[in-house]
């Protein structure tokens, strides 16, 4: 009965493994962005929220690169960048995006203890 019952919870432990680690994206601002994560490109439309992405490469979400303006893995990918993750919780591109009416945006990396990642684009 013992080992039935800690075959179960090591086999929980992993399924709560297998599921975890997604990125949830709201984007407060009027631009498109293009981010660049280990797991894939993603494109987010002005006005997202709670959209919820998992890694297309299997692995963890640990960091990312945001630019406004990119729309395609192909390009152009000539906006503004903001990297964040480990080290780097938010940042903040410079003045001057055109879509955000002149003003900066800032991008905040918040990772949980199961490793999903809220990610927000004020």
């Amino acid at each position: 009965m013992k080992k039935v019952l800690l075959s179960l919870i090591v086999m929980l432990a992993f399924m709560t493994n297998a599921i975890a680690n997604t990125l949830t994206i709201y984007n407060f601002t009027p631009c498109f962005y293009g981010i660049s994560t280990q797991g894939g490109y993603i494109f987010v439309a002005p006005g997202t929220m709670g959209a919820i992405y998992t890694s297309g490469s299997g692995g963890p979400y640990t960091s990312a690169k945001v630019m406004n303006d990119a729309t395609s893995p192909s390009g152009p990918w000539t906006g503004q960048q903001v990297n964040v993750g480990p080290g780097a919780s938010s940042g903040s591109s410079a003045s001057g995006v055109a879509c955000n009416g002149g003003n900066p945006f800032t991008v905040f990396w918040s990772p949980n203890a199961s490793g999903d990642i809220t990610m927000m684009i004020n």
